[in-house]
């Protein structure tokens, strides 16, 4: 392969330039993913493709991915850097073209200009500021700066509590002034002015200071009541929920209840947040339920119980049968009198991790009943009736067997049959719908109108045969 313009030489020639050694497994499997890409663009996805070097032409201009750039510096700066320096620059209002390609595992991505990653990549690697092992910088002015880790040294605050109160969407007023810096092994970090928030500090210290250190368990006592860490709490808590959550779940779950928290030391000397037992165990009680709503598959949003019986929200039940609260609450007060039957409802946890209320498939079925069991449903605005047809029987006549074969009758409402319509009806949708009821008074086994049943609203519609329409008020 010929030297690329980084500075890197790729491929397996020999030194003598004349043989060549066997690829490798890398390379093999590059050529394996290069084929199926090349698959797919012979299957009709018409759209650029990067070759083997990670390079295409379009328009006569390279194009190339953040990843094969990265790849080209031996990784000195990561592919996600890389991208996101080329995305501010069009966020800022640069001109620079994106295209969507395949890559060189056959899969859709943006394309950039050659030239524009690279200006990024010199960029990141021409960052002034070098931090040493210390985490530490002083500017030309004498301010320091430090990486969250160097801070917690510095303070005594873990890094957790930092990083949620100077990195997030913190609840203090004051943000330090960053500047991006890099590590002495080269990767980019972000440093933070400590004067900008010494007072912030200092509410910070005294809010989670401690001098407690913890035990192999990640327990510990402060002010005689236990406490321990998130780790701790999934790991003996909750270690008989149904599904165990994930820690980031536990710590919104804190912050969201808005626990205060205490700091104590691991056994290797590194700062990190402790909670009261008693208050972990208040919050995270909801993970111990048993009847819990399915959070994936089929029954997702559904509980079943020993019995077979299927729980879940109104909602839920809702969307299942495609009706809206309005059609569920006349059916229930027609049939049920707006009072739920005795093990109808029951108390369980829902995909949100919140106690409620879950109700029972079997009567929201039955309040449902003159919707699901009707001949004649609407669904957005369109009514199917399987039509009938007479067969003759030892003699006798049975108007009840339904037709094999035969499509459906298609109805509609007036609004629906002048929307889909209106380009070859003669006459506005007033004047058919009078005309049609009309006609379906003077001969009522025709089926020129029908009553249905609105599966969204739960009312009662008439609706009117589409072939009859087209056929007496068009304008051919």
């Amino acid at each position: 392969m010929p030297k690329n313009n980084l500075g890197k030489v790729g491929g397996n020639d020999s030194p003598d330039g004349n043989q060549t050694v066997p690829p490798d497994w890398q390379e093999l499997q590059e050529i394996a993913a290069f084929e199926m890409q090349q698959a797919r663009i012979r299957s009709g996805a018409h759209m650029p493709a990067l070759n083997l070097d990670g390079k295409c032409l379009v328009d006569g201009e390279t194009f190339r991915t953040p990843q094969t750039v990265s790849e080209e510096i031996d990784g000195r700066v990561n592919h996600a850097s890389i991208r996101y320096h080329v995305r501010k620059r069009i966020e800022d209002g640069e001109d620079i073209p994106v295209v969507r390609g395949f890559n060189r595992r056959g899969l859709e991505t943006d394309l950039y200009p050659e030239g524009e990653l690279i200006e990024g990549v010199t960029h990141l690697l021409n960052l002034k500021v070098k931090v040493g092992e210390d985490g530490r910088y002083v500017s030309k002015r004498g301010f320091e700066y430090f990486t969250i880790p160097a801070l917690s040294k510095k303070t005594g605050i873990a890094e957790q509590t930092l990083r949620r109160n100077f990195t997030g969407e913190s609840p203090l007023k004051k943000r330090p002034k960053t500047i991006p810096a890099r590590d002495a092994s080269g990767k980019k970090i972000i440093l933070y002015r400590a004067k900008d928030i010494e007072a912030e500090i200092k509410v910070l210290q005294e809010e989670t200071k401690s001098e407690a250190t913890l035990d192999e368990k990640e327990y510990c006592t402060i002010d005689g009541e236990v406490y321990l860490t998130i780790v701790a709490c999934i790991r003996d808590i909750l270690k008989d929920a149904k599904k165990q959550p994930k820690r980031i779940t536990v710590q919104k779950r804190i912050e969201g209840a808005k626990l205060k928290s205490k700091q104590a030391r691991k056994p290797d000397g590194d700062l990190v947040n402790v909670y009261k037992k008693t208050d972990l165990e208040s919050i995270t009680r909801v993970y111990l339920e048993k009847v819990r709503v399915e959070t994936e598959g089929e029954k997702k949003g559904i509980y079943t119980d020993e019995t077979g019986k299927e729980y879940a929200l109104l909602q839920t039940w809702f969307d299942l049968f495609e009706v809206s609260e309005q059609a569920f609450e006349k059916g229930f007060a027609d049939t049920f009198k707006g009072k739920w039957p005795e093990g109808s409802t029951i108390e369980g946890i829902d995909l949100s991790n919140n106690k409620t209320t879950l109700y029972l498939k079997n009567t929201v079925e039955t309040a449902l009943g003159y919707i699901l069991k009707a001949e004649a449903i609407i669904k957005d605005g369109i009514c199917l009736i399987q039509q009938q047809v007479q067969k003759r029987v030892e003699g006798a006549i049975n108007s009840d067997e339904t037709s094999q074969g035969i499509p459906p009758r298609v109805y509609k409402t007036g609004k629906k049959l002048e929307a889909d319509h209106k380009d070859v009806l003669r006459i506005t949708r007033t004047n058919i719908c009078r005309q049609m009821l009309i006609a379906s008074e003077k001969n009522t086994s025709a089926g020129i109108t029908r009553k249905a049943i609105d599966r969204k609203k739960g009312t009662e519609v008439t609706v009117f045969d589409v072939a009859y329409a087209l056929e007496h008020f068009s304008k051919s």
